[in-house]
């Protein structure tokens, strides 16, 4: 999402560069230091494991809806229509992660959702998530630019 920001929202969104740039660095910052948290709290057995998910979960989130919100709100319109338009992505990776971390493959030792059904829960979510996403998709000018192209040289 940093790039999005730092190059897509500024040059086709009309977003102000600063601001374009602040949010990507600010982002990829974020992501980094919560890496980070992850790796020394939460892959390090000796901390309350499920209290530091929960923290790297809410810094996730937070890392996510802030900088999308302010991003909503500083571009045009076409640039609202995009962000909508991806929320779907948000809510993908943060079911990723519960999933991942309650299910057979995750960090607990006794995993709130065994297996196979952590594989069929996640099998449905990735099925309600690709709707979400056909169904929030639209045109862009880029893809009308495609079609006719591959119409002229049919």
């Amino acid at each position: 999402m940093p790039i999005f920001w730092i190059y897509y929202a500024v040059k086709e969104l009309n977003m102000n560069r600063a601001l374009g740039v602040t949010l990507g660095l600010l982002q990829l910052l974020s992501n980094i230091l919560l890496a980070y948290f992850a790796y020394v709290n939460i892959l390090n057995s000796s901390y309350n494991l499920i209290g530091s998910f929960i923290m790297y979960f809410l810094g996730f989130l937070g890392m996510s809806i802030i900088p999308s919100l302010i991003g909503y709100l500083a571009v045009n319109e076409t640039g609202r229509k995009y962000i909508k338009s991806g929320l779907w992505l948000i809510g993908l990776i943060l079911a990723t992660y519960v999933m991942s971390f309650i299910g057979n493959f995750g960090l607990l030792s006794s995993p709130i959702v065994p297996f196979p059904y952590d594989t069929i829960l996640v099998v449905i979510i990735g099925l309600v998530f690709h709707y979400l996403a056909v169904y929030s998709g639209f045109r862009t000018e880029e893809i009308e630019n495609i079609v006719r192209e591959q119409a002229q040289q049919d």
